[in-house]
């Protein structure tokens, strides 16, 4: 068949072989239930999407960088693309907030060309950024062409939101070793052996279930 359920594995085992009426206690341990801490999952998932088993510490960022119009809205989705010009500065809104002194993010559209804009960052050393459900993060200024975002990560810290929790397992200067899970609704369920008391109440077949 064809069905599909959004139950957890062990708690569909349980109830195999159950009659109406019948109930059960049933103990999942987590690889039955929302599943441990991932580390292979997460090298497998950074070396997709980012070409590294690991994350890396620093991103680094040209200060002036040319891209196409439509990421503007990815700064700022209140850009209005059909009414943009040399010169015009606006805040650089990504999802976080930027705290310290002097701590502003702002774009500069320095050149347009075709369906392309060239844009500079005007940002303070030291700039602090924080997002909801992800580590704090500092701009760094190298020069007077090249800034760099460093990852302020704690050990043992959880990130994420439910269906993709990131743990911080250990980190250096270059890199961060991550493990995920993406099963767990909360937190407090990773890792966990969860019992649960059943009882079949009603008993009949679909259409989805019938050979």
């Amino acid at each position: 068949s064809d069905y599909r359920s959004s139950m957890i594995p062990g708690f569909i085992k349980g109830l195999i072989g159950m009659k109406e009426g019948e109930k059960k206690t049933v103990t999942l341990p987590p690889d039955e239930a929302y599943g441990d801490w991932n580390e292979s999952l997460a090298e497998q998932f950074f070396e997709y999407y980012l070409g590294s088993t690991y994350y890396p510490r620093y991103i680094p960022r040209n200060i002036e960088e040319t891209i196409p119009q439509i990421n503007l809205i990815g700064y700022n989705p209140d850009i209005n693309l059909s009414n943009i010009y040399v010169g015009q500065t606006f805040d650089h809104l990504t999802g976080t907030s930027q705290d310290g002194e002097n701590a502003t993010w702002q774009i500069q559209i320095t050149n347009i060309s075709g369906d392309n804009v060239t844009i500079l960052n005007i940002v303070e050393n030291g700039t602090i950024l924080s997002a909801e459900g992800s580590w704090d993060s500092t701009v760094l200024i190298v020069n007077e062409t090249t800034l760099k975002i460093r990852a302020d990560l704690v050990i043992g810290a959880v990130y994420g939101d439910p269906g993709f929790f990131m743990k911080i397992i250990d980190f250096n200067e270059t890199a961060a070793k991550l493990a995920i899970n993406m099963n767990a609704p909360e937190i407090k369920f990773i890792g966990q052996t969860l019992v649960f008391e059943l009882k079949l109440v009603k008993l009949y077949k679909t259409s989805q279930l019938e050979s």
